[in-house]
């Protein structure tokens, strides 16, 4: 149409894409969906005329072809909208979230970061309307939508409509981050006696990437090309999910840096899911400008035991993982560097489907452990019983210490190594590098957080909020510092879904959940992390394996096997 009219475009959850509802469209009856239809009575106003654009009256859903010709234009659409309006639904108790996090954001503008305790200033809300409709607000599904993530980047004017009351994004966005903060996060997990769910907080790092993507993100830098290429972008967004799979990799093609000459990544509806994932990875290896093996660290065998038929290498987009990788794009400070300053080399395997690829061979997994969380036990992001959370990392400290007592003969001194060099692994490495500290120091902090979670097991039948309201950290242990008390909420996290291992040469790691004995630890050139790779055959022109998955190895994630004497071997990953 033109001249366009000025229209505010929504961002909305699709919710069943059963229509149960009707509209009135140009004197013909038009069923809708109901999220569509409670968008609709939510944004029409008395006032005055409303242009809106909405993808499920704007699109014709079920024919593919006029699907994926308007996937190409969607960025445009939401970009010349004069504002994009976030609709999450929201009963009357929605306006008071409106009203706390203004209060809320005032007070982390009142007081300096050092001086406030976000906590105590809003634990008497806890248990209030307005506290649970705003912790409904943030942990809203809709932040896990992979549409989404395109439509609040390119959105000029970026609101929140919730409860009746517009909410601007930056301000969301400047609370959503202050309860990001491993002290905070329990805030949004732990409710009142009514409501002992620990809920994953995986939507605190959704927006938080969204945000990332947004050109004006001064917050992760200046540069937009620095991360927003295609991989950054699908490595970014591999925590949001779609109902259509192929829409993983659609979705986010409008925000995305690169170039494909060969109309690999073209939407097509037509594909597989197979098909699309597959043409995905081939243009990132092997016709992008700048090939990077970043995401290999999606990749492996074992990872699930729900994988496509896929080789190993190639990352199946549609996995809901329980843990989050070791590599990372968002603020590339203090990234793991395993292969040191090295550039990435890697072909086409002569072998159909397979890669070859350039690296280091240093180790082989000699021992395996206890896995965190067993595949099955829980769902990403499902709700658990908050004193269940904790007393299961007591049990994952309590074995692995054990695990590390069996084998002591591989170290000369065994209480360096679990007090230590545990520790350290059981935080993946995740710690301030520019305050480092002595031995002596972690193992006293590692002594009062074990300290703690001991007692919070040996608590029976009491609600989790009164035990943990019982124990102040800071009050247990006055010779710890509060910057590292922050560690305790940290500790586990970058554990989470994998499995406790000790290699040949005595080094303890994190490696996949269906890792094996035998298993060897590859660090291929320009990876930040290393990987588990399973030999499967060997002959004079090929070494064969396939790839398990990107592992946690403490002592060579900085780069220390670098600097050593160690050859460079070329495998064949099926």
């Amino acid at each position: 149409m033109y001249p366009s009219p000025e229209y505010e475009a929504v961002s909305y959850r699709w919710g069943s894409s059963e229509r149960t509802e009707s509209i009135v469209l140009n004197g013909t009856t038009f069923p809708i969906t109901r999220s569509a239809y409670d968008l609709l009575m939510a944004r029409r106003s008395v006032w005055r005329p409303r242009t809106v654009w909405i993808d499920a009256i704007c699109i014709n859903q079920s024919d593919n072809t006029e699907k994926a010709a308007q996937v190409q234009l969607m960025r445009d659409i939401y970009h010349r909208a004069y504002r994009v309006v976030i609709f999450t639904g929201g009963d009357w108790t929605a306006r008071l979230a409106a009203v706390l996090l203004y209060e809320t954001l005032a007070a982390t503008y009142q007081f300096d970061e050092s001086e406030l305790n976000l906590n105590k200033l809003t634990n008497r809300e806890r248990s209030t309307t307005k506290w649970k409709a705003l912790k409904q607000l943030i942990l809203n599904d809709y932040f896990t939508r992979a549409w989404v993530v395109q439509e609040v980047a390119v959105g000029q004017k970026v609101e929140l409509y919730y409860g009746g009351l517009y909410i601007d994004w930056s301000a969301f966005l400047h609370l959503a981050m202050h309860l990001a903060h491993p002290h905070r996060r329990e805030m949004l997990t732990l409710g009142d006696e009514k409501d002992r769910a620990y809920l994953g907080t995986a939507c605190l790092e959704n927006i938080a990437i969204m945000s990332f993507l947004r050109p004006d993100s001064a917050e992760f830098g200046d540069d937009l090309s620095k991360r927003n290429g295609l991989d950054a972008v699908l490595f970014s967004t591999f925590t949001f999910r779609a109902t259509d799979p192929r829409d993983k990799v659609f979705a986010v093609l409008g925000i995305a840096r690169y170039d494909d000459p060969e109309d690999l990544l073209m939407p097509n509806y037509s594909k597989s899911m197979e098909q699309v994932h597959r043409d995905t990875i081939e243009h990132l290896f092997f016709h992008s400008e700048q090939p990077s093996i970043h995401m290999l660290a999606l990749a492996g065998t074992g990872v699930s035991s729900k994988r496509l038929a896929m080789p190993s290498w190639v990352p199946d987009l549609n996995q809901e993982y329980l843990w989050f990788p070791y590599g990372h794009f968002i603020g590339l400070e203090g990234k793991f560097q395993a292969s040191g300053e090295s550039q990435p080399e890697f072909q086409r395997g002569e072998i159909p489907g397979s890669l070859s690829i350039k690296g280091i061979i240093c180790d082989t997994v000699a021992f395996l452990g206890i896995t965190t969380v067993n595949e099955g036990e829980i769902q990403p992001r499902g709700q658990q019983d908050a004193l269940h959370v904790t007393r299961r990392k007591y049990t994952i400290v309590t074995d692995t210490v054990a695990s590390i007592r069996k084998h002591k003969n591989m170290w000369p001194d065994e209480v360096n190594v679990v007090e230590t060099e545990l520790w350290l692994a059981l935080l993946a490495g995740r710690i301030n590098r520019k305050r480092p500290l002595q031995h002596h120091d972690w193992q006293r902090v590692f002594r009062h957080w074990v300290g703690i979670l001991e007692k919070l097991e040996r608590t029976e039948g009491r609600s989790p909020q009164s035990i943990f309201d019982q124990i102040d950290p800071e009050d247990e242990g006055s010779d710890v510092e509060e910057g590292d008390i922050v560690t305790y909420d940290c500790a586990l996290e970058g554990c989470y879904g994998r499995r406790f291992a000790i290699t040949k040469h005595g080094r303890i790691c994190w490696v996949p959940p269906y890792a094996e004995t035998g298993d060897v630890v590859f660090i291929p050139l320009g990876a930040q992390t290393p990987f588990l790779v399973r030999a499967k055959s060997k002959t004079d022109d090929h070494d064969v394996y396939e790839l398990v998955g990107e592992s946690y190895i403490q002592g060579i994630m900085w780069g220390e096997l670098m600097e050593t004497e160690h050859p460079e071997s070329v495998i064949t990953l099926i």
